[in-house]
């Protein structure tokens, strides 16, 4: 798949990530932020913005698992929620590419993660 995709989590979060895979019970996906919503006190109008879904820029650069059972919904996000994705992560598309490949490098590396990944997904992404 490896696009980046609009999600909607039965928790009433929305996230936007680079969606790598798919299988029977998850998506897995890397660089996830989620939407904030602010009021200005000024105007009364609703601000969005976007942070990282975990704390840490460490573990943006990790492959996340997220269960079918805590989505409503996914989407293709449209080509501009892509661009501000994009720039709110810092990165060009050869970027995201390149971090990819670090993490798919990464799990080689690892006997223990590379066990645990090729049990969870079919790694058509990577063809």
């Amino acid at each position: 798949m490896d696009d980046i995709c609009y999600i909607k989590m039965s928790n009433g979060e929305d996230i936007v990530a680079t969606v790598l895979e798919e299988d029977d019970e998850c998506y897995y996906v890397t660089f996830p932020l989620k939407f904030v919503y602010t009021k200005n006190l000024i105007s009364g109008s609703i601000i969005i913005g976007m942070i990282p879904w975990v704390p840490t820029e460490e573990l943006m650069n990790s492959i996340f698992h997220i269960y079918k059972f805590n989505m409503i919904t996914i989407l293709p996000a449209p080509e501009k929620l892509k661009t501000h994705y994009k720039s709110q992560m810092g990165l060009s598309k050869e970027n995201i590419a390149t971090k990819i490949q670090d993490l798919y490098e990464k799990l080689h590396e690892s006997p223990e993660l590379n066990k645990l990944f090729m049990a969870n997904t079919s790694n058509n992404w990577i063809n």
